[in-house]
């Protein structure tokens, strides 16, 4: 009950990085009949997603790319009290762009200080804060589709964020995708 305020300005102050900066959050408290493997209460979290709306259940009114991104403020929030060693993130990028794609990006650079992330993502401004980084395409042979992952560094690397950037790997493309890098390795 202490620190359900503070964690939620927290989660709040995440949420604003991540375009969501009218998100306000409400976590409920719910005493259990019975004690629990996990204690005594059940947590419940409303969002308020618009001023005046009123606060709901969050899995009840938050899209896909909306509860992506608020499970990434609540990790980023958390400052490595998690005992999950591993994040898989998908879709955390959905309907994203520009100044809100860097947010997500500078939030799971600060959680891949501590555990592991791995993100799939289709916007170059992700995929250049990555400290690693595969590279996914689909080929077909005589009829068939494969899957072949490559982990891209240096010149690769450039071409692949070139091609998310601008579907090509023109010099534009190319120096676009090296200062996201040098960007992105500053933060």
């Amino acid at each position: 009950a202490k620190v359900i305020p503070k964690l939620s300005k927290a989660i709040e102050s995440r949420l604003s990085m991540l375009g969501m900066e009218r998100c306000a959050l409400d976590i409920e408290q719910m005493e259990l009949p019975e004690p629990s493997p996990v204690g005594l209460h059940d947590l419940r979290i409303l969002a308020q997603t618009n001023p005046g709306e009123g606060f709901h259940p969050i899995d009840e009114i938050a899209s896909g790319g909306e509860l992506s991104r608020l499970l990434l403020a609540i990790k980023a929030a958390d400052r490595g009290g998690d005992p999950v060693l591993t994040t898989v993130f998908d879709e955390v990028d959905a309907g994203l762009g520009g100044e809100t794609a860097l947010g997500v990006a500078r939030l799971l650079q600060e959680i891949s200080s501590k555990k592991q992330v791995l993100c799939v993502s289709h916007l170059p401004q992700i995929a250049a804060a990555a400290n690693g980084h595969l590279h996914v395409a689909k080929t077909t042979v005589d009829g068939r589709t494969f899957t072949e992952i490559q982990t891209v560094s240096g010149d690769s690397r450039l071409k692949v964020l070139g091609r998310m950037l601008g579907g090509d790997t023109s010099a534009t493309a190319l120096a676009h995708a090296e200062e996201l890098l040098t960007k992105s390795l500053r933060n």
